[in-house]
């Protein structure tokens, strides 16, 4: 028997970002866009948090998108993940 799914909850804001980037690739500036429409201040959209928030990967010369799927190895090698290594 297959293992089940857990329905988890995300925040609203990572909803807002989802929506805002899903299936195309966005310039620097309309990434922090979507990130101010979600919700961050100007200032943190603008600074580290366009650089590392967690739903976004840089793809190229001022190119993100959101992420699409986790490679089992970030999921697995996460402190606490339960992971034998």
């Amino acid at each position: 028997m297959g293992a089940r799914r857990r329905s988890v909850a995300s925040p609203d804001r990572y909803q807002l970002i989802a929506t805002g980037c899903a299936g195309r690739a966005l310039t620097r500036h309309e990434l922090i866009e979507v990130l101010v429409q979600a919700g961050y201040t100007p200032t943190s959209a603008s600074g580290r948090i366009s650089q590392t928030h967690p739903l976004i990967t840089h793809i190229g010369p001022n190119l993100y998108r959101l992420i699409e799927r986790v490679p089992a190895t970030k999921i697995n090698s996460h402190p606490g993940s339960g992971a034998i290594p």
